[in-house]
């Protein structure tokens, strides 16, 4: 199960919102050494976790395994504020048609590829989201490293300049292309036989791409 929680809904996820929070510590701070996101409350979070935000909050027993965060391109998001200058081969994205994609992340438990786990979820989620809102690309900084993997379970990446140092490793910009047979494909490679998303307390989004039959995600409420 994958939930949407936006600031229309966010009052009813405020536990599940601080779990998120500890997660991303636990794995942006203690597992992956980000030093500079450490805080003495144990919660990761930064000036981007904003009313802009939209989050993907996947849960096994009540609880939250993995996470991911959306922003609109059109206001204050990492590529554009923090990472401009990864963009050498082309503007920093900024359209009502892209949002950035942030802090992907899921429990070490949860992590198996391939099989219908977390992270496979919640990419689908989001590409139904995207499909869902009408996008047409999402932007990423993502680890130099994890480029070939996407592109290896079918992400349509194009990358935005070349790879660049920061502190804890290798980072490059990139856009992803939002299509319905990028997320069919990653349904097959997923395991997964429909939609993921369930939307409690707001509306589904309902803007269909040009030329497109998009397939609503359902709720399970």
């Amino acid at each position: 199960m994958i939930e949407v929680v936006t600031k229309d809904n966010a009052h009813l996820y405020g536990e599940a919102l601080e779990e998120m929070f500890r997660l991303r510590h636990e794995i942006y701070v203690k597992e992956r050494n980000w030093v500079d996101l450490d805080r003495p409350d144990g919660l990761e979070k930064d000036q981007f976790d904003s009313p802009d935000a939209t989050y993907l909050l996947a849960f096994e027993d009540n609880h939250v395994t993995g996470c991911v965060r959306l922003l609109p391109t059109t206001g204050p998001h990492l590529l554009g504020d923090v990472f401009p200058h990864l963009c050498e081969a082309a503007p920093v994205p900024r359209s009502e048609e892209v949002f950035e994609i942030t802090r992907l992340c899921a429990h070490r438990d949860f992590r198996q590829p391939g099989q219908g786990g977390v992270l496979d979820k919640l990419v689908c989620g989001l590409f139904e989201h995207a499909l869902s809102l009408g996008l047409r690309h999402m932007s990423m900084v993502t680890d130099a490293f994890l480029l070939a993997k996407g592109l290896q379970f079918g992400w349509k990446l194009r990358p935005l300049g070349l790879p660049a140092p920061y502190r804890e490793g290798t980072c490059i910009a990139c856009v992803a292309t939002v299509d319905r047979s990028t997320l069919d494909g990653f349904y097959k490679i997923a395991g997964i036989t429909g939609p993921v998303l369930n939307y409690v307390g707001i509306p589904k989004p309902s803007v269909d791409l040009p030329g497109e039959h998009v397939q609503r995600p359902a709720s399970l409420h």
